[in-house]
């Protein structure tokens, strides 16, 4: 009985040691894609580090990758765990991680990878003209440079330009490579850059560029009528006297204060129908959309030039004389317009505001009373 026992013992104890071995089971594959979704210009990141082997350590596993879908696998297996791809046409991918571990077995895992077709953004800015760093530069010229793209895409140009090292925006969706530059003032130092813009949303800034202005090269006129000259300056594409006119009318204007001293420091008073025929030849009172020109030539927006009331920001600023005006009412004069507080009269023959503000007829009726004016 003894003997009986223990082999039943025995049968018993291999039975257990057998039904207790552990069978050994293939990886996990497990790979993530960074970007998710991208173009043919972007580089993708697969990295397999999430897969992981009951028995075998990560760095003990070996990976391999085929991202063409035909069971071709299009690397070796590699203990590396990451890959960067990118993909020369668009389309939708199949990418498939196979994981090795120790013992043969593998383990699989695909994804699916859309891949849009990529654009290029716009080549650098090249400037053309004024010459940069110098001051052998005319004050009216044209801002002009080149800018290709890759693709022949339409390109379309955001133009910032100023006194500053850091120039202001003037110009959006500017369709043209070159930008004209109606009110430089002699002797003075710019900035300027673009950034071009394609139809995909694509942009690409240029740098800074820099340029000085010759020395004085103010023009003038001289009315032959009395012998009094002006200077004038180009704004807007249009010539404007930079000093008020004092030139006498038979009736209609006057001095400020009826002092003749007064009109050779600011220039005569008129009413409105002394102005519409008192300009030179060839010289007329400038009309209310003429006006508007010379402000958007000074940064105002084409939609706030058609408001009633005041409008701009700098505008005025850039049109008055750095001088006479009162209580620090200065301008910057960056127009070189000169704009002087000459004052005004009003209906009933007083005269006021000289030192505070500057009054300008336009020819545009407006009613029986009033016309437009600045």
């Amino acid at each position: 009985m003894v003997k009986i026992k223990a082999y039943w013992y025995l049968v018993i104890m291999l039975f257990v040691f057998f039904s207790c071995q552990k069978d050994n089971t293939p990886p996990i594959a497990e790979f993530s894609v960074s970007p998710s979704t991208g173009s043919t210009l972007t580089v993708f990141s697969m990295d397999a580090g999430l897969s992981y082997d009951d028995d075998d350590k990560i760095s003990e596993l070996k990976v391999r990758w085929d991202w063409n879908n035909d069971n071709d696998p299009d690397t070796d297996w590699t203990y590396e765990k990451t890959i960067n791809l990118s993909f020369s046409i668009a389309g939708e991918y199949i990418i498939t991680l196979e994981v090795r571990d120790k013992s043969g077995l593998v383990g699989t895992k695909l994804k699916f990878l859309n891949v849009i077709q990529g654009n290029y953004p716009p080549e650098i800015p090249q400037y053309i003209k004024p010459i940069l760093n110098s001051n052998d530069n005319e004050y009216n010229f044209k801002l002009s440079w080149i800018c290709s793209d890759y693709e022949d895409d339409i390109l379309t140009y955001n133009i910032y330009f100023g006194n500053d090292p850091e120039p202001r925006l003037i110009e959006t969706g500017w369709n043209f490579n070159y930008y004209p530059t109606n009110t430089l003032l002699p002797d003075e130092n710019y900035y300027w850059k673009i950034v071009a813009h394609d139809e995909y949303g694509n942009e690409t800034e240029g740098p800074v560029w820099y340029f000085e202005t010759k020395g004085d090269t103010a023009k003038s006129f001289t009315d032959t009528r009395d012998g009094n000259t002006y200077r004038i300056v180009n704004l807007g594409n249009q010539w404007w006297l930079a000093e008020n006119l004092r030139y006498v009318t038979s009736i209609g204007s006057v001095c400020y204060d009826l002092l003749d001293d007064n009109c050779l420091r600011y220039g005569r008073l008129y009413n409105w129908e002394a102005s519409l025929t008192a300009c030179p030849q060839d010289w007329h009172l400038p009309s209310d959309n003429e006006w508007k020109e010379l402000e958007k030539s000074l940064g105002m927006h084409e939609d706030e030039a058609d408001f009633y009331g005041l409008r701009g920001i700098f505008e005025g600023q850039k049109l008055k004389s750095t001088a006479e005006w009162i209580n620090n009412g200065n301008g910057t004069n960056e127009s070189g317009f000169s704009a002087m507080p000459a004052g005004q009269r009003s209906f009933v023959a007083d005269f006021n505001q000289m030192g505070e503000s500057a009054s300008f007829w336009s020819s545009t009726y407006f009613s029986d009373w009033e016309s437009w004016a600045r």
